[in-house]
């Protein structure tokens, strides 16, 4: 270094400005302490007339290698950035001198660095370029530190884009730091457009300052917190926290979004479902009071009659706690949609459970009423069989038993065609059906018919199942038995369903019996009169449940909103146009309409009730179809409600694909 020096003070005492020139050795002297590189280069002479020696740890190279070899620089400069410096050093001789430019090079060990470097264009007397004059400075740390931070910014962008929800960054002024693609894409706006921005600059006045005050929450208590918000029909699940420095100082707020519009909607569904259910408990909740009335009278007089209330309360009680707990956990917010679809398919089967002991109960009172009618029709006793066949393989996919199921006749492949009650016939070997499957663990069950003497006909359903002891072959008949309470309990059921079987057996002008030894099994006839029925061209069995009545109109009368409701959801896959009356004197009204294609009509309606609305209707319009949808069903109210002019009857509960193929028979 000091060899340099002096090297350089000789050439310059030579020279007339001696002075100067001192003080230039002077100001070399003190450069020669830094840490930057700096150099004199001689346009004229295209060699350096100076360079310091940190140029040896900054390059590798030595001031004297860069004096006898100027153009050891074009070795330093690496590919990357040479270009770069061939277009400065053209501009610099010509003139134009930058403040400062940037380069990549390449240590004499191979070893790659970035300097940044400052030039000085010194001209003569006659305004030309002479010398240039410049300081080196090594920057690589710097680089090295802004590339680390230009890549964990791309990490962090990438990260961010990758997430479906709106997530963003915001400063304790409100401005947008960063947001997310996901974020840009609800606004309809670019990433670019939104940075610096404010909740003011993309969201009405009221939404910003909603959001204003959240902010201005986190920024104060230092704590995260959730928002839920409904914003343009969707519905969004915010969680928000601060941004905290070392200091402990909140330097703004971070945010990340979901969209819940989904789960809201299911959530919707669910309170509506809710409802429902709970209607259907306030009434199942009334029985069950009154069948523990009846218990607490029963007990005083009849001890037979105080087994079955016991029973029937437990029957009704275990499908109600279902519903009841399930009905509850649907307001948690801790489970899945998945696991809230499984609660919904607990309630339905419970549901169903509870309506066909219903069912028993209303069976019984219209037995001992002498309400049940027999309704004969023309059929096949075959595609009896296979309907039943049908609905037994649908019982075993709830629960599976080794068991083989078979049909027989005695027919050798002929149709046998009868005039008799097909509903109540299906009714009595259907529940035969159910014991047979209940007390049967593994082995067979059969289900068959044969001719009977004096003119009858027998149905006969045989398992191989526990059989029942000889003492209780008539008991198990009578109202409310079972065989033993300890069956009761261990395989359910009211012990209606024998006892009703036979008050329709014997309405059906026959009876019913059973053969049965323990542990090898039973066998429960139907005998019914055979009176020989017309064969006839059948009607296809296999219809579609597609229906499409885009060009129909039906009115509703229904002044109840969750069953106006279920009908609509009922109806929506048709297609069908609907209109509402809420009121029978509305109904009236809205059937003069001659769009209208059929009405719906409930019986039990404010000001004018349906039957007699329907009465009006009829004599307005004879050709428009009405049909009637009630609670009430007992036979004598579906009389009621055809001799009103009602040319179809619904029961609620309402079954679904009863409910669209009795519609579709008169679209």
């Amino acid at each position: 270094m000091k060899k340099n020096t002096t090297r350089l003070l000789k050439k310059l005492s030579g020279n007339k400005y001696n002075r100067k020139n001192q003080l230039k050795y002077k100001v070399y002297s003190i450069l020669e302490q830094v840490k930057f590189v700096i150099y004199q280069y001689s346009i004229k002479s295209r060699s350096y007339r100076y360079i310091s020696p940190q140029a040896y740890s900054l390059f590798g190279y030595s001031p004297e290698e860069f004096v006898t070899n100027p153009l050891l620089v074009r070795k330093l400069i690496h590919p990357d950035s040479f270009g770069y410096f061939k277009e400065h050093w053209k501009k610099l001789l010509h003139g134009e001198v930058p403040d400062f430019y940037e380069l990549k090079v390449v240590h004499k060990n191979n070893g790659i660095r970035w300097v940044q470097q400052r030039n000085l264009l010194i001209r003569n007397s006659k305004g030309e370029p002479e010398i240039i004059e410049g300081v080196v400075t090594d920057i690589t740390e710097r680089k090295l530190a802004e590339e680390a931070l230009r890549q964990s910014e791309l990490q962090k962008r990438s990260f961010l884009n990758t997430l479906p929800h709106l997530a963003w960054l915001k400063d304790v002024n409100g401005y947008y730091i960063e947001v997310n693609e996901s974020f840009a894409r609800r606004r309809k706006l670019s990433v670019k457009e939104i940075i610096g921005k404010t909740d003011y600059d993309i969201y009405s006045r009221r939404d910003a300052e909603k959001y204003r005050k959240e902010d201005a929450w986190i920024i104060e208590s230092k704590e995260a917190c959730f928002f839920e918000e409904k914003s343009n029909n969707e519905w969004f699940e915010t969680f928000k926290a601060p941004i905290i420095n070392e200091n402990n100082e909140v330097t703004g707020v971070t945010g990340i979004s979901l969209d819940i519009t989904k789960r809201k909607q299911i959530d919707e569904e669910l309170k509506l479902y809710s409802k429902k259910l709970s209607d259907q408990n306030e009434i199942l909740r009334i029985i069950n009071d009154e069948l523990i009335r009846a218990k607490e009278r029963a007990e005083e007089s009849d001890r037979l009659k105080s087994s079955f209330l016991a029973n029937m309360s437990h029957e009704i009680r275990t499908p109600m706690n279902a519903i009841l707990g399930f009905s509850e956990l649907l307001k948690s917010k801790k489970f899945t949609d998945e696991r809230k679809e499984n609660f919904i398919s607990i309630i339905n089967s419970k549901s169903r459970q509870l309506m066909q002991i219903i069912e028993d109960i209303i069976d019984i009172s219209k037995i001992e009423a002498g309400q049940i009618k027999i309704t004969s029709i023309n059929f096949s006793v075959n595609d009896l069989i296979e309907d039943l066949e049908i609905s037994y393989n649908t019982l075993q996919t709830h629960e599976k038993k080794p068991i083989r199921f078979i049909k027989k006749t005695d027919r050798k492949g002929e149709e046998l065609w009868i005039n008799s009650d097909k509903l109540r016939i299906e009714q009595i070997l259907t529940n035969f059906l159910s014991n047979a499957y209940k007390f049967t663990d593994e082995g067979e069950i059969e289900l068959g018919y044969e001719m009977g003497r004096n003119n009858t006909l027998v149905f006969y359903v045989r398992d191989t199942g526990i059989g029942i002891e000889k003492d209780k072959h008539k008991i198990i008949f009578e109202h409310f038995r079972q065989v033993s309470v300890s069956q009761s309990r261990i395989y359910g059921g009211t012990g209606l369903g024998l006892s009703i079987s036979r008050g329709l057996a014997e309405k059906l002008g026959g009876s019913i019996w059973v053969e049965s030894e323990i542990n090898k099994g039973s066998t429960f006839y139907l005998k019914i009169p055979y009176i020989k029925g017309e064969k006839t061209e059948k009607a296809a069995r296999h219809v579609t449940e597609v229906y499409n009545w885009g060009d129909k109109t039906i009115l509703i009368a229904e002044d109840e909103d969750a069953n106006y409701e279920f009908f609509k959801l009922l109806l929506s896959a048709t297609k069908v146009k609907i209109i509402r009356a809420t009121n029978g004197n509305e109904a009236v009204e809205k059937s003069k309409n001659k769009h209208v294609d059929l009405v719906l009509m409930d019986v039990k309606l404010p000001e004018l009730d349906g039957l007699e609305a329907t009465r009006i209707i009829k004599k307005n319009r004879k050709e428009l179809p009405v049909i009637a949808q009630t609670a009430y069903a007992m036979s004598s109210d579906e009389q009621e409600c055809l001799k009103a002019g009602c040319d179809g009857y619904l029961a609620k509960p309402i079954d679904t694909r009863s409910f669209l193929s009795l519609i579709s028979q008169f679209m």
